[in-house]
This record gives C-alpha cells, structure tokens and sequence, in this order.
C-alpha cells in the first residue's frame, strides 16, 4: 500500500510524520521532499493546517517555525530518535528568523 500523504499526481519521496504535545499545542508535522523540503503541520487542537516559514534540515535535525493570532513557534525534531523541542518565539525573534515583517 502507497503512502497515504502521497498526492499520486506529484509523487515526494515521504520522510516522516510526528505528533508533538505540549505547553505550545498539539501538533502533527509530516515532511515530504522532492525539489525541496516540504513541511505540513496541522494544530491538532483545532484540527487546521499552519503557515510553516524557514523550514530547514541541519545536523540531523529539522527545524521550522509555525505562526498563529496568538504565538510564533519554532519546532526542532531531532531525525536520529524523533525527539521534539518546541519553543515560542517573540515577534521579533519570528522576524529575524523568517526575515519577515512583525
């Protein structure tokens, strides 16, 4: 059976899914790749998909940060083990990180 996050019309390779709870929120991230990294995260608490900025693959981690109304989160998830460090960020940290205005 194919990956069920796989659209067949524009076939990415399937990385891994992961569910992070916490202070920050309840969230599902699945990341494809292909031309490019491709990260989803859906909030879990309200079941909608989030704005991802600044995703990124480092020294075996990927990273990226998520925007809400109410908080700006940068979300590490280490690809050795899956374990997940969630952190909110200031609006001026959000800005530095994504280079994009507050």
């Amino acid at each position: 059976m194919g990956n069920p996050y796989q659209d067949p019309e524009n076939p990415r390779p399937f990385l891994g899914e992961w569910e992070t709870h916490g202070a920050f929120g309840d969230f599902r991230v699945i990341v494809t790749a292909g031309e490019g990294l491709s990260v989803r995260c859906t909030d879990l608490r309200v079941n909608a998909d989030l704005d991802v900025y600044d995703q990124r693959i480092a020294f075996n981690q990927l990273s990226f940060v998520t925007r809400t109304d109410s908080q700006n989160v940068l979300h590490t998830i280490r690809l050795d083990d899956g374990n997940v460090l969630n952190y909110q960020l200031t609006i001026g940290q959000f800005a530095r990180r994504t280079n994009k205005g507050a």
